[in-house]
């Protein structure tokens, strides 16, 4: 389910970089993207997912991911990275000939209030990324109420760790290492790329994070509703105010939110940008006109993706950054309509 904190209230302050998501974007092709299927098969799948979508339901995840059972990407499924709890990811590999290329690394943290959500569900965010070629993972990670902060965040932790270092295993390249998330998932990848004490405790550091990608991201807010108080009951204020945790050794991050989101406020990226500015962190805010909080993952879809630009904008985001680190960058970039 693509739920988060229903207690965070909504404000209306300005935004920044607000784009008309009902414009058509068409994403950079890239080699090994995936082929798209016949046009009744598109149609017909598109009208059911349509439908579905509307209630984010398990089924319409289901949906969504029909195509990419067809597709020519490599799948490497239920690759235990810890032996101890047996948590395991899913690690997609583009379907590129060339087996010299070396492929940027994205880790996908999925939503559901840290208290639910599968790494299956996710099969189609993660094929749009290998299809642009992205070795991309998707872990599963402990939740509330078997565990709190402390234990899916280090889950979290060993997970990148895994990947970081069997990545180029995998054809993948370390130095181009990107942590992203959607929802309550877009929190805990924003936590590993502010909160140094939990890369550092599996061995990793902030600046072997290329970039931070949040998509409707609970950043800065504070618990009210009593699953959400006993999800962080053993955490620090500071794990639900990540604005108080930013000192200036961020990776590059782009925070991205949906307009018509009713579920997380726009608070949270608001407050984190504008810590993020203060301490001269090269990040950028993009916000969406129309779409709401489970439209910014649907957006990965084959459905979507190229009528909402939201992933077009991942992309850009990823192959900048992947180009440079701290340094020149626009903190809110203005895209023209």
């Amino acid at each position: 389910m693509l739920t988060v904190p229903q207690d965070v209230e909504k404000d209306k302050s300005p935004m920044h970089d607000t784009r008309d998501a009902t414009r058509h974007n068409q994403a950079p092709h890239h080699p090994g993207q995936v082929t798209a299927h016949s046009h009744w098969t598109r149609y017909f799948l598109g009208l059911i997912a349509m439908f579905l979508m509307t209630g984010c339901t398990s089924l319409s995840l289901a949906v969504v991911n029909v195509p990419t059972w067809f597709s020519d990407l490599t799948v490497d499924q239920d690759l235990v990275f810890d032996p101890e709890t047996g948590l395991a990811l899913d690690l997609y590999r583009p379907g590129i000939p060339n087996t010299d290329a070396r492929h940027p690394v994205v880790v996908f943290f999925y939503g559901g209030s840290w208290q639910e959500g599968d790494k299956v569900d996710y099969r189609f965010v993660a094929a749009s990324l290998a299809a642009q070629g992205y070795l991309v993972a998707v872990p599963n990670y402990r939740k509330s109420p078997t565990v709190g902060v402390s234990g899916f965040m280090a889950d979290a932790a060993r997970a990148t760790r895994w990947v970081f270092d069997h990545a180029e295993r995998y054809q993948g390249d370390p130095g181009r290492f990107f942590l992203m998330g959607h929802s309550a998932g877009g929190h805990m990848a924003a936590l590993l790329g502010i909160d140094k004490s939990w890369l550092e405790a599996v061995g990793l550091r902030p600046d072997q994070v290329t970039g931070v990608v949040g998509l409707a991201g609970p950043y800065d807010f504070t618990p009210r509703a009593e699953d959400i108080r006993r999800v962080f009951a053993d955490a620090p204020d500071n794990a639900t105010h990540l604005s108080r945790l930013v000192t200036g050794d961020e990776p590059p991050m782009l925070l991205q939110y949906g307009l018509a989101d009713e579920i997380v406020a726009a608070q949270n990226h608001e407050r984190l940008s504008a810590a993020l500015t203060t301490h001269d962190i090269c990040h950028q805010v993009i916000t969406y006109e129309g779409l709401d909080h489970a439209d910014m993952v649907s957006a990965f879809s084959w459905i979507y993706r190229d009528k909402r630009p939201v992933f077009a904008d991942t992309l850009a985001f990823l192959v900048a950054s992947a180009g440079r680190r701290n340094g020149d960058c626009s903190h809110h970039n203005t895209h023209p309509d």
